[in-house]
């Protein structure tokens, strides 16, 4: 005969065992460019996955970033978070990439008038749609499925063996605000950690 022991205190005191669920890995970059190659040209859901493969940016990020933060003609991103942590994030495209989006802002501009409407995000479109379109084309390419914020590990892997840490901070969005303004926002040290960021 067992005895049920009714102690809750005793029952908490006791730890469980906790199961670590392995990372699933990083796409390699010849996967992702499989896929954006799958479609088409200047659309929307190459368009993302480029921009995330190149920049680093968290996928919500992506998703509510404003036109003005990216420009074309110098091939700058960058972003103030207004948040607790007062981090600010700043990265580059790549040449091609900003031709690609001049194209791109074209469609765009076109999509939002046909629908009667304006925004002032740089992907104004539901991720619900956008991921489907990209999950199609994973499967039809490579034969598995990735998830989006994966491109960015995939980033951070390739950047942390050709950058300092506080670069990699930087483009990130991890850096203090302050560490950025005092470091970065002098124009000749942007454009060395642009150089050193393209090179690769």
């Amino acid at each position: 005969m067992c005895e049920v022991v009714g102690d809750r205190d005793l029952l908490t005191a006791i730890p469980r065992p906790r199961i670590k669920w392995p990372e699933p890995e990083a796409p390699s970059w010849s996967d992702i460019c499989r896929v954006a190659e799958a479609l088409p040209y200047a659309s929307l859901p190459r368009v993302l996955l480029l921009f995330l493969g190149v920049t680093g940016l968290k996928v919500e990020t992506a998703y509510n970033l404003k036109l003005e933060a990216v420009s074309l003609e110098d091939r700058k991103v960058w972003l103030w978070i207004q948040r607790r942590t007062k981090r600010a994030y700043s990265s580059f495209i790549t040449p091609r990439l900003a031709e690609e989006m001049k194209a791109y802002l074209e469609y765009r501009e076109t999509y939002l008038e046909s629908l009667g409407r304006s925004s002032d995000k740089l992907f104004p479109f539901k991720p619900r749609r956008l991921k489907q379109t990209l999950y199609e084309a994973m499967d039809k390419t490579i034969g598995y499925r990735f998830k989006l914020k994966q491109v960015r590990k995939r980033f951070a892997e390739h950047l942390s063996h050709h950058l300092s840490t506080m670069e990699l901070q930087v483009l990130m969005g991890h850096a203090n605000r302050e560490v950025v303004e005092k470091h970065y926002l002098q124009r000749d040290l942007l454009e060395d950690l642009q150089q050193n960021m393209t090179r690769r």
